[in-house]
């Protein structure tokens, strides 16, 4: 009888001592970093091994033993790819359930900030699991093109700029579908017919409306500009519009356009050529494409940037009260130095 009794309750002790050791390892703190919080990465399928060299180079864990118990129990045996946030001291049961699940944290991607559709799939590639080749290559699948009548140099009027939440694995596809939802919500039977009414394709809107953006500073302006822009187009007037030159030319914050013999030629240059240039200069947001669609209807064909940086315009309907605007500009450029 007596040795039953210690046989149980040895089988106790053990039971208990597996117990607390299932309990410490589940409540193990991991998260071995400086800062409250930690972003990090499982670019693909990784083996266990894998996975338990990039936590010790990531500073997670210390060493595999920090996880080696709780992966048995839960039976974890490689993390699903993603971003993943670790909070500093975070319990290893918690952390391994977060990845066994594929519970991500999404971030903030800026669709935005340059000029081109190769520069915005080089962007996009910085930001998320994808290459830029990728990228690249679903905006402009030749496929997807045709569907909305572009082609290679209009494909950017098709990417809506703006500061989206992703998941870091998102996929070209995806993103681009994103795209497409925000691009036919926009282009839907109203904004069509008064882009018909206008003479102009959802493409050419776009175009024009990325030289209205490339020429505003203050949004209030804009319909105005568009309404110009507009006029020119109506009696056959070439553009001339500044921002192109910087496009074909690529200048980068050029405060002042020189526009010289020596520069190169270019479709994109609308003192050069008339009419519309072959696509956006700008990736343009819905307020620009607004600004064409509800111009505002004038006389004016000339504007000239006011002195003393207000980021407003002088607008005349002749090219001599134009030319004395320009002169009142060109002088006030000259007196603070930019050449």
């Amino acid at each position: 009888m007596k040795k039953t009794i210690i046989i149980i309750g040895l089988a106790i002790l053990a039971i208990s001592l597996a117990l607390l050791s299932v309990f410490f390892s589940a409540n193990t703190k991991i998260g071995h970093f400086r800062n409250p919080k930690k972003a990090i990465y499982i670019q693909n399928e990784i083996s266990f091994e894998q996975f338990i060299e990039q936590m010790i180079a990531d500073s997670i864990i210390e060493t595999e033993d920090d996880l080696s118990l709780v992966t048995k129990i839960k039976s974890f045996k490689s993390p699903k790819p993603g971003r993943y946030i670790v909070q500093k001291g975070m319990k290893a049961s918690d952390f391994i359930s977060m990845l066994r699940a594929g519970n991500q944290s999404p971030l903030m991607v800026k669709v935005d900030g340059v000029r081109t559709i190769y520069q915005m799939a080089g962007n996009l590639g910085k930001q998320l699991r994808a290459d830029s080749l990728a990228f690249l290559k679903a905006m402009t699948n030749p496929e997807l093109l045709s569907k909305y009548g572009l082609n290679e140099f209009t494909a950017s009027s098709l990417i809506s700029p703006n500061t989206y939440e992703f998941f870091w694995t998102i996929t070209p596809e995806e993103f681009v579908a994103k795209m497409e939802d925000k691009y036919n919500t926009y282009w839907n039977e109203e904004n069509k017919a008064a882009a018909a009414k206008l003479g102009l394709t959802p493409a050419e809107v776009a175009t024009l409306a990325s030289i209205v953006k490339g020429e505003t500073v203050n949004s209030s302006e804009a319909p105005k500009i568009a309404g110009l822009y507009l006029n020119r187009l109506k009696i056959g007037m070439k553009l001339q519009a500044d921002p192109t030159v910087t496009f074909a030319s690529n200048m980068k914050g050029a405060k002042r356009v020189k526009l010289d013999g020596d520069r190169i030629k270019s479709p994109y240059d609308t003192y050069q050529n008339a009419g519309l240039p072959p696509g956006p200069i700008f990736f343009t947001e819905e307020i620009y494409l607004d600004a064409v669609l509800h111009a505002e209807k004038h006389n004016y064909i000339y504007m000239c940037a006011q002195p003393r940086g207000t980021g407003f315009h002088d607008f005349t309907t002749n090219l001599n009260d134009h030319s004395a605007y320009g002169r009142v500009y060109r002088k006030w450029l000259d007196s603070i130095n930019i050449n």
